[in-house]
């Protein structure tokens, strides 16, 4: 009976650890949520509560109110094979692939995967996802080379804002309401 129980108890505390177990969290985090028309901004891609990760294979998609123009390694990113993407600027879907160093120590816990540059084209939602289907494109697990499941996912939410009038338009159209008063009551005078 012992045997049974301690077989099972050591069978759950590896299920706990292994990448089954683990609930791995994907944050999509933008330099601003609302970039003005004609200005640059990224986002950048955590990943929280993982196991060890060989790296990544991820459809991103947008709308045509921004452009991507370049896919680079965050700061301090423990991945160290690269990122096969582009070419770059481009305005449809890409693949993203982030590939780790497979060997020392992998990954895992919480770190900044991946920063995504953009140029802000036109206002409106910029609908920025990044598309895990946890078969071909999903985070690897280096273990198992399977995809790390479940991965939730927080998108990035960025709204592309016009350019707002220069302040002094604000201020003329003022002066020109009341020059406009002023030359009727001339008149009517």
């Amino acid at each position: 009976m012992k045997k049974f129980i301690s077989r099972q108890f050591i069978g759950v505390l590896a299920l706990l650890f292994s990448s089954a177990g683990m609930a791995a969290s994907i944050i999509v985090t933008p330099s601003t949520a609302n970039p003005i028309e004609g200005d640059p901004f990224s986002v950048t891609v955590s990943g929280v509560d993982f196991p060890s990760t060989a790296g990544a294979t991820l459809r991103l998609s947008w709308n045509p109110t921004v452009n991507v123009t370049s896919i680079v390694l965050a700061a301090g990113s423990p991945f160290t094979g690269g990122i096969v993407a582009g070419p770059f600027p481009t305005t449809s879907p890409t693949l993203v692939t982030v590939l780790g160093p497979l060997v020392g120590t992998l990954p895992s816990g919480n770190f900044d995967a991946f920063t995504i540059n953009f140029d802000a084209l036109t206002p409106g939602d910029a609908g920025i996802v990044l598309f895990d289907d946890g078969a071909d494109l999903c985070w690897t697990d280096a273990v198992t080379f399977g995809c790390v499941t479940p991965a939730n996912y927080t998108q990035a939410s960025v709204n592309v804002n016009p350019v707002p009038a220069p302040a002094a338009a604000w201020l003329i159209a003022p002066a020109m309401l009341a020059a406009g008063r002023f030359s009727r009551r001339r008149k009517a005078a």
